[in-house]
């Protein structure tokens, strides 16, 4: 029987992979694109407004400023920072840590809520579009000016 299944599967047809990665300009285009200042805001499901400016740069790391119930009674702010990519339509976030008193603050690597997975769902002008993998929660932002 051992035979039989090794030999089925001997003969199934593979398409051969590249042995090394190979260079996808989409990519690194998609990637100089994202570059820069973002801003987003959403209306959370308790009734809140968040804000977020995030700050993208060349070398793969984020910052993001994040206003939770803003102008309310109950406003909170928060940084985090990370690193960030593109690969094909997905785009990708792992957070560090946070900053608070002037300070960078390590948070535990293995906690997985620090690792995002977005579908690219739109990306033109200066608008971009992107839906968790995980949530389904999209997420539109929107490109600062550059003296802002």
């Amino acid at each position: 029987m051992l035979t039989v299944l090794l030999l089925a599967l001997a003969g199934t047809t593979e398409a051969p992979v590249d042995a090394q990665k190979p260079f996808v300009l989409g990519d690194l285009v998609a990637r100089t694109w994202m570059v820069g200042r973002w801003r987003g805001e959403v209306r959370t499901d308790d009734g809140y407004t968040r804000i977020w400016e995030l700050t993208r740069t060349a070398d793969g790391t984020f910052e993001t400023n994040f206003c939770i119930a803003c102008g309310t009674a109950a406003e909170r702010h928060l940084v985090e920072y990370g690193r960030w990519g593109v690969s094909g339509p997905v785009y990708f976030t792992i957070t560090e840590g946070w900053i608070g008193n002037g300070r960078r603050n390590p948070v535990d690597p293995n906690d997985e809520s620090l690792y995002d997975a977005y579908y690219i769902v739109e990306a033109k002008g200066d608008s971009m579009t992107y839906r968790n993998a995980a949530t389904g929660n999209e997420f539109t932002i929107r490109r600062e000016a550059q003296n802002h």
